[in-house]
C-alpha cells in the first residue's frame, strides 16, 4: 500500500491523499485566511480529524502523520 496526493483537478481545489485507489483525506489551500486546512476521512476513532498548518507541506506532513496513526493503530503498514 503506498501513499500519495492525486494533483488537484482545477487551480486552487484540494490535493487528495490516495493510498491505492481509497481516498484517504485531503489538504485544502487557504480560503479566508493563511492557514492550510488538512483532514483525514479515515481514523482509529471513526469521527474525522482535520487541523490547520502554515503551510502545503506543514498540511501534507500532519495529514500523512495523522494516517499513519490511524495504520498502527488498525496494525497496518504502508510501503514506501
Amino acid at each position: 500500500m503506498s501513499l500519495y496526493f492525486e494533483a488537484p483537478s482545477y487551480a486552487g481545489g484540494r490535493h487528495l491523499l490516495k493510498s491505492g485507489s481509497v481516498n484517504v483525506g485531503a489538504v485544502f489551500p487557504p480560503a479566508r485566511g493563511a492557514q492550510w486546512e488538512w483532514r483525514l476521512f479515515l481514523t482509529e476513532l471513526g469521527p474525522a480529524a482535520s487541523g490547520h498548518a502554515p503551510s502545503e507541506q506543514a498540511a501534507k506532513n500532519a495529514l500523512i502523520g495523522r494516517f499513519r496513526d490511524f495504520l498502527r493503530a488498525a496494525d497496518l503498514e504502508t510501503t514506501p
